[in-house]
């Protein structure tokens, strides 16, 4: 039985976007829309990303700009 994914693993998977799948650095902002086709794509469902996104935002590794997100330093360390 697989294991049922966590707010720590949407909130990482989050980064992993962030940082792999967009090349982005500590500083960038990448608009909320971005994340959702690469989100469901890889089987999430967006209420596991409002989940990891409120995790994120609770560990300092994102700050939400109202329609965007911006990675932290700490988040890029994370990731």
């Amino acid at each position: 039985m697989a294991k049922a994914k966590t707010e720590e693993d949407a909130a990482k998977y989050i980064l992993k976007i962030f940082v792999e799948k967009s090349g982005q650095a500590s500083g960038d902002t990448l608009q909320m829309a971005s994340f959702f086709k690469s989100f469901t794509v890889d089987g999430w469902r967006m209420m596991d990303f409002n989940a990891g996104l409120k995790h994120a935002i609770a560990k300092g590794w994102v700050i939400d700009q109202f329609g965007s997100v911006k990675l932290t330093d700490a988040g890029r360390d994370a990731a």
